[in-house]
């Protein structure tokens, strides 16, 4: 019975390890891995374009007058009275542009005509008896001298408060003062030029590629103007002059107005020119050794091309051989 008991157990056992599929849960299915398709890749590009580029070098300068003059008290301080001109008039030689506050000098003036009127009287009073003394006639005339003198004076005073243009022109600056406010002498209180005397002036320590007539384009606030160099430190120098080290250039087309004086402005130079050529951004070639070349999409892949630079400005630059308009430059 046992033996019956032990066979019976290992046949259950056998159908049991033969069988354990059906006791046992079934395994998942593994996922099939992810399909990168390399025939759709996405590039950013750049198409290769003809149009002109500039080759150019930039110098900054300032605007200055030819021909400019400070006008200021010489001798007299004072509390201002009036400012009679505004930045942009035009003057003539002569005419008053300012003048200082004389209410005390006026009133001695009015005094002092009265005090020579009463002496000028005597005098001719005296000049006119039969019998008067010649020392008496000398000694009224002295005195309507000295009063007349006196006159003069105080008169020449009043003329030193006042402004006098010494030139015409333009006005490019006048102080803006309160009435009573002190102005001590040598104070410049207004600048003419001659509004058709507008330079540039470019100054540096090396300035060989100037020279005199050279014609060049001046650039202010974005206009753009003809001029060409009409002083230069060796021209100076053959003219015996100070030593200078700086340019100046001219306007030969066109002219900023007086508000352009004091500003800066650049002076541009034309190196090169080229036109209806192929021009891409700099940063696109790339460099190795003396290599230059780029990346350029050809059949859906990333080639590399050798290529030849021409000229070039501050952003792009011409390529004169191995590349052609249409294509296009991978840019990553």
């Amino acid at each position: 019975m046992k033996k019956i008991m032990l066979s019976m157990i290992a046949i259950i056992s056998t159908m049991i390890l033969a069988s354990g599929c059906y006791f046992l849960p079934a395994e998942e299915k593994l996922l099939d891995p992810p399909v990168v398709n390399m025939e759709n890749k996405e590039f950013a590009i750049y198409p290769v374009a003809k149009k002109d580029i500039t080759k150019q070098k930039i110098y900054t300068g300032n605007l200055v007058s030819a021909s400019e003059e400070n006008v200021f008290f010489k001798d007299a301080s004072g509390a201002i009275k009036t400012i009679f001109v505004k930045p942009g008039e035009m003057v003539e030689k002569g005419q008053i542009l300012a003048s200082l506050e004389t209410r005390e000098l006026d009133y001695e003036i009015e005094l002092q005509k009265l005090y020579t009127k009463r002496a000028k009287v005597l005098y001719d009073g005296v000049k006119s008896r039969q019998d008067a003394h010649k020392s008496e006639v000398e000694s009224a005339k002295l005195e309507y001298e000295i009063e007349q003198t006196k006159l003069d004076n105080l008169t020449e005073q009043r003329a030193k408060s006042q402004l006098i243009a010494p030139v015409s022109g333009q006005v490019s600056f006048a102080e803006r003062l309160r009435a009573g406010e002190w102005v001590d002498s040598y104070r410049t209180l207004v600048k003419i030029i001659d509004p058709n005397k507008i330079h540039l002036r470019y100054e540096n320590e090396s300035l060989s590629q100037f020279e005199i007539d050279m014609e060049l384009d001046i650039r202010y606030d974005g206009e753009f103007y003809r001029g060409k160099v009409t002083k230069t430190p060796e021209q100076a120098k053959e003219n015996l002059e100070e030593n200078t080290q700086y340019i100046e250039v001219s306007f030969i087309e066109g002219m900023p107005d007086y508000t352009s004086i004091g500003n800066i402005a650049d002076i541009i130079i034309v190196q090169a020119q080229r036109q209806d050529v192929v021009v891409i951004p700099k940063n696109m070639v790339k460099t190795m050794d003396d290599r230059k070349y780029v990346f350029i999409l050809e059949d859906g892949e990333r080639v590399e091309r050798d290529i030849e630079l021409g000229i070039d400005n501050a952003t792009e630059v011409e390529i004169v051989k191995g590349l052609d308009e249409g294509e296009q430059i991978i840019i990553r």
